[in-house]
């Protein structure tokens, strides 16, 4: 059964602490996974002349780096998730009873579950041959990497136990992505604060 939980960031923000208890109070082994750990994978050089040839409207060293920590689990069976996206109970066994089939990567919101070294290789190959770029109004091409990922696993199982926050049913989730818009919205003043706010209230609640 898969246990350990690995988001990956560039710098350690204030609110990683916050993700870290999250996912150890859950019964997950939370690793904090740097660019370095991605840059030392044997894939990093064709995996990074490979990024380099998408059509990206978003800033390019962010879109790369969206690509880029795909690679920093170093091929060992875990669950990924985004740094802002906070555990609410979603345990292990949680994960077991989906019966992924093995060897089957699940990037679907903001949870990537990774199983066989060798099949991951060659799916995340495979997405970027078979993602097809969205037209934005301007006419501009795009990609994103959850866009990449859709290409390969269309449908989206997640949607019950992750949530965005201030999305329909976001309360009483399994998991809540913190995003950055969203934290905005709620009236906080940092992400950590809207963290610490919902926290406060999902234990008052006793959710």
């Amino acid at each position: 059964m898969i246990t350990t939980v690995r988001a990956l960031c560039r710098c350690q923000p204030d609110y990683a602490p916050a993700w870290f208890e999250s996912w150890y109070n859950a019964g997950w082994r939370p690793i904090l996974t740097r660019e370095e750990d991605c840059r030392r994978h044997p894939d990093f050089a064709l995996w990074q002349a490979t990024v380099a040839d998408l059509p990206f409207v978003n800033q390019r060293d962010y879109s790369e780096w969206s690509y880029f920590r795909w690679l920093g689990h170093g091929d060992e069976p875990c669950a990924m998730v985004d740094l802002d996206t906070i555990n609410y109970g979603w345990r292990p066994e949680d994960y077991a009873a989906l019966n992924i089939p093995a060897g089957k990567i699940l990037f679907l919101d903001e949870v990537d579950l990774v199983g066989d070294p060798e099949q991951v290789r060659r799916e995340r190959f495979a997405a970027i041959a078979r993602a097809e770029p969205f037209i934005e109004p301007d006419g501009r091409p795009n990609l994103s990497d959850m866009v990449t990922m859709r290409a390969v696993h269309p449908g989206n199982i997640m949607t019950a136990i992750s949530k965005q926050l201030l999305d329909p049913g976001w309360e009483q989730a399994a998991l809540v992505h913190f995003q950055n818009d969203r934290w905005r919205r709620m009236g906080a003043t940092s992400r950590l604060d809207a963290i610490r706010t919902v926290n406060a209230m999902r234990k008052e609640n006793g959710k």
